[in-house]
């Protein structure tokens, strides 16, 4: 490879873009449009389930609900409603009720005994307001069984402690600890990093298929450079456009994150580990990116073409970045590493999560690199193989 030839159309390539504001539109306003995509319909689905969560419940109740001390008060409270029924889940799965309670029959008399009452809670799970009614009693019930056993110990000479020897406590780590704010950092990063680059593709494919289309091509193709080097040149332009855009966006982004990190803990790695993971990310993504765009171009006769492969090539990268997040349990080691994309993708939540470790880093690298190389090298194969720069000669 010839560095002098590469860098000389690397710098046309440069000059191009600079005159090119769809390129530069789809690099920084892509990312946007793609996540504003994705989080609408959970943004929906959220608020319907904090209206759910929040609306008032009709309970179902299947028998004699003062038979129960405490029962009724219980469950007759906002945002409860008791409805007496007969059939308590007829009334549920007819969605006159939310939720049904079924007190037993001879419920009465075994409070008097002194013996346990088995209540039954009837709901529909896959509704929201059957998932979030029965909660909302479960929880009114819980209240009800503790009050009635303190008074029986209370009756007893018992302390009420017996009941309960120990408290428990929930504590979600993603916002009381350093440690679990950056574990979740540590999930969303290389999805945005992959969205991000997302550009790369379409950009470096429509130089090349684009070219074609517009009969540019031509005067790169007949100077005295390998095609190689002039596919290099192309791409190495695009990649730093890509970088460019990707710096703009992704530098306020560290700046922030490391406040709320320090605002957090000091015990969790610092700022420069999260933008060296970052750098790294890009570095990885941007090549194996750009030489599909690269080779997508090469293979397409046409830029219309080209957009076809490009697209699909972007639903299968989606889709890898979509099942990352699933993946918590799967370590970033091992083949898995030399995958183009899911290799980076683990790489980068490792490093950010715990700090960087040599050996993942330098397989993950060797795998782009093999994947970026093995696309280039193709792409010079197809377009070498044209017998007219005009149009391949299949």
């Amino acid at each position: 490879m010839n560095l002098r030839h590469v860098r000389i159309v690397a710098g046309r390539e440069l000059l191009d873009y600079r005159r090119q504001r769809k390129v530069w539109r789809r690099l920084f306003l892509q990312p946007f449009v793609v996540i504003l995509l994705l989080a609408v319909p959970v943004l929906v689905f959220r608020a319907a389930e904090e209206r759910e969560r929040k609306a008032a419940f009709t309970v179902a109740v299947e028998g004699n609900v003062d038979a129960v001390p405490g029962l009724r008060a219980a469950l007759d409270r906002a945002p409860l409603d008791v409805r007496p029924v007969d059939d308590g889940a007829r009334a549920v799965v007819a969605r006159v009720a939310d939720v049904a309670v079924v007190v037993p029959a001879g419920a009465a008399a075994r409070v008097r005994a002194g013996e346990a009452v088995a209540l039954q809670v009837l709901a529909l799970p896959t509704q929201a307001s059957g998932r979030f009614g029965s909660e909302a009693v479960a929880r009114r019930l819980d209240d009800l069984r503790a009050t009635a056993a303190s008074i029986a110990l209370a009756r007893a000479g018992v302390p009420a402690e017996v009941a309960t020897p120990f408290a428990i406590q929930v504590v979600d780590l993603t916002t009381t600890s350093g440690e679990g704010t950056r574990f979740g950092l540590a999930q969303a990063l290389p999805p945005l990093l992959v969205i991000q680059l997302f550009g790369l593709m379409a950009a470096a494919e429509e130089r090349i298929a684009g070219a074609k289309d517009r009969r540019v091509l031509e005067p790169l193709l007949v100077l005295p450079f390998r095609r190689l080097d002039i596919l290099a040149g192309i791409g190495g332009a695009t990649m730093t456009a890509g970088f460019l855009a990707a710096a703009l966006l992704f530098v306020p982004l560290v700046l922030g994150l490391t406040l709320a990190l320090a605002a957090v803990t000091e015990t969790v790695a610092g700022p420069l580990e999260v933008a060296g993971a970052l750098v790294l990310g890009i570095l990885l993504f941007g090549a194996v990116f750009t030489a599909v765009g690269l080779y997508a171009g090469a293979r397409a006769h046409s830029g219309g073409e080209g957009s076809v492969f490009v697209t699909l090539a972007q639903l299968a990268v989606f889709a890898m970045a979509s099942v990352t997040p699933f993946l918590t349990d799967v370590a970033g080691e091992g083949p898995i590493l030399l995958v183009p994309v899911l290799g980076p993708m683990l790489l980068v939540r490792d490093a950010v999560a715990g700090g960087f470790e040599v050996g993942p880093t330098v397989v993950a690298g060797v795998g782009a690199v093999v994947a970026a190389g093995v696309l280039v090298r193709r792409a010079v194969a197809l377009i070498d193989a044209e017998t007219s720069v005009l149009r391949a000669s299949r």
